[in-house]
């Protein structure tokens, strides 16, 4: 115990008791620094969930793209085939009425086989008129239930295609909550860097 001028009594502590109060206060902040780092873990380990999750999506979409283009080629294809099917069959008939001007000669065969498409072409224009009679309104339908059923791998490309932009949207979403994320830690660093440069702690 010291007594000052003032009146004023003073403990002295002996350099093992500094020791010790120095020790003390460094153990208090490596605590409050490790309690600082876990808490910055756990704000980042959500960050890294939605950077992979982020990535997830746009492969799945890069795959939704590369099945879109496929299947495109693949109509294409099967268009021209069926056009060059087509002037096919034209050329060929083409060269029969030739044939036949020019030699005068017609088989049975092949007066039955014109009869046969007079009878096609004829029952042909009997049904449209009947398709005639039945309302657009229903027509439309018939032929949309008709594509359908044609077209199963186009009606799930389709679906597809919704549950994709559904999972854009929320990818977007889950972007925007990444970004506010970020903007936060990059809040929290700078006021660590004021309370570095200040001396003070919060409390």
């Amino acid at each position: 115990m010291v007594t000052t001028r003032t009146g004023v009594s003073t403990t002295t502590y002996s350099g093992e008791q500094e020791e010790r109060v120095a020790s003390l206060l460094r153990e208090r902040k490596e605590k409050m620094e490790k309690r600082e780092l876990i808490k910055q873990a756990k704000m980042l380990a959500p960050l890294e969930e939605q950077e992979a999750k982020k990535k997830q999506m746009e492969e799945e979409l890069e795959k939704w793209k590369d099945q879109e283009e496929k299947m495109a080629a693949v109509e294409a294809k099967v268009g021209e085939e069926e056009v060059e099917e087509e002037e096919v069959e034209e050329e060929d008939a083409l060269q029969r009425r030739r044939g036949e001007a020019s030699t005068n000669k017609v088989t049975q065969e092949e007066v039955q086989k014109t009869v046969n498409e007079w009878a096609s072409h004829i029952e042909l224009g009997e049904e449209r008129k009947e398709e005639l009679m039945v309302p657009e309104a229903e027509r439309e339908a018939a032929r949309r239930e008709l594509e359908e059923e044609r077209e199963p791998l186009r009606r799930r490309a389709r679906e597809h295609e919704k549950q994709l932009e559904w999972k854009l949207r929320l990818t977007q979403e889950r972007i925007r909550r990444l970004e506010a994320t970020k903007k936060l830690d990059k809040e929290l660093k700078a006021q660590k860097q004021e309370w570095g440069r200040s001396g003070k702690r919060p409390r």
